[in-house]
C-alpha cells in the first residue's frame, strides 16, 4: 500500500489524470452503454431495480431483484455484470486517486492530513468487492438472498455508494483546487 500512495503523491499530474478519465470513459463507452450491454440486460431482468442501486436495510432485497433476474433468466447477464464491475471499479479508484492526488500536489498538500483522503476510493473498492462477490452468490443460488449475508451485502451496498459517491464529489472538488492552486502559481511567477 505504501509503494501505491508513494506513486500518487510523487506522480500526480495533469497528464495522469486526462489519461484516467479517458480510459474510464472508453470503457463505459465500450462494456456499459447500449442496450445489448450486460448491465442494461441484467438491470432489464431485475425489474429495473438492482440490490448494488439500493442503500440501506431495504427488508424485501435482495431477494425480490434476486428472483426477479432468476426468474427473467437474467442470471449469466447479472454475473457477468459483476465480473465487467470489478475494473471499471479499477478505473473510478485510479480517477479518483487521481484527482485527490493532483490536488495534493498541485496544493503542496501532500504531507497534510488531507492525503488520508486517499484512502477513500480503496474502500469504495473493497465494499465494491465484497458486494459483487455476494450478489453474485446470490444470483448462482450459492447463497441464500436474506438473512446474514443480505445484511453483509446491503451495509456494502450502503458503504460503496457512501464512498463512491463521497469520492466523486471529492474528486470533482480536488480537480478544482487543483486547478486553481496551478493559475495561483503562475499568477505569482
Amino acid at each position: 500500500m505504501a509503494a501505491w500512495f508513494r506513486f500518487w503523491r510523487e506522480r500526480a499530474s495533469w497528464l495522469l489524470f486526462v489519461a484516467a478519465v479517458v480510459a474510464q470513459s472508453a470503457f463505459s463507452l465500450v462494456f456499459l452503454n447500449g442496450e445489448g450491454s450486460a448491465w442494461e440486460k441484467a438491470l432489464a431482468a431485475g425489474g429495473g431495480r438492482l440490490p448494488e442501486e439500493q442503500p440501506g436495510l431495504v427488508a424485501i432485497e435482495p431477494q425480490r431483484s434476486i428472483d426477479a433476474i432468476q426468474a427473467n433468466s437474467g442470471v449469466a447477464d447479472y454475473v457477468l455484470w459483476q465480473l465487467i464491475d470489478i475494473p471499471y471499479a479499477v478505473l473510478n479508484v485510479i480517477v479518483i486517486t487521481a484527482a485527490i492526488a493532483l490536488l495534493l500536489r498541485k496544493a503542496g498538500l501532500q504531507g497534510s492530513i488531507l492525503r488520508l483522503a486517499l484512502w477513500l476510493p480503496l474502500a469504495y473498492f473493497a465494499a465494491e468487492c465484497v458486494e459483487n462477490a455476494m450478489v453474485a452468490a446470490f444470483a448462482l443460488d450459492a447463497l441464500a438472498p436474506n438473512g446474514t449475508p443480505a445484511i453483509v451485502q446491503q451495509a456494502a451496498t450502503t458503504i460503496k455508494l457512501a464512498t463512491g459517491f463521497g469520492g466523486m464529489g471529492l474528486g470533482l472538488a480536488a480537480v478544482v483546487g487543483a486547478a486553481i492552486a496551478d493559475i495561483v502559481r503562475r499568477i505569482r511567477r
